[in-house]
């Protein structure tokens, strides 16, 4: 007596969905859940904020891979070019709240500004 063989799924790969019966419409060799329920949290939250389509694009382009977002959108040395262009205009209150660091670190970048003014400037002299 010869076994039959079963076949998971007819693609040319395992559909690991299958398994547990969640609704899913292959396309093209792509998986794409029809149920946003079925979703982890996290990608929910992404759709509510971008959509559906959007939220499946990027979990195909960076699925597995860990992403932190800075605290900050403006990069350290874009805040040094705000300071250095209107630092005599504004209070360090104004640049704080302007670009998202705290006054504290405006401080430092006002200070690490004047220590590269003065290296600058020596450098200037030694040519």
């Amino acid at each position: 007596m010869k076994k039959s063989e079963t076949k998971l799924v007819e693609t040319p790969f395992y559909n690991r969905y299958d398994c547990i019966g969640l609704n899913i419409k292959e396309m093209g060799g792509s998986i794409m859940l029809e149920d946003k329920k079925a979703w982890n949290t996290v990608y929910k939250e992404i759709a509510n904020y971008i959509g559906e389509e959007k939220t499946i694009r990027l979990f195909n382009a960076y699925k597995g891979t860990n992403i932190a977002f800075p605290m900050r959108l403006i990069s350290r040395e874009s805040v040094k070019k705000i300071i250095a262009s209107g630092h005599p205009e504004r209070s360090v209150n104004q640049l704080a709240v302007e670009t998202g660091y705290s006054e504290r670190n405006i401080r430092r970048l006002i200070k690490e500004l004047k220590l590269e003014s003065i290296e600058v400037l020596d450098n200037e002299h030694v040519l």
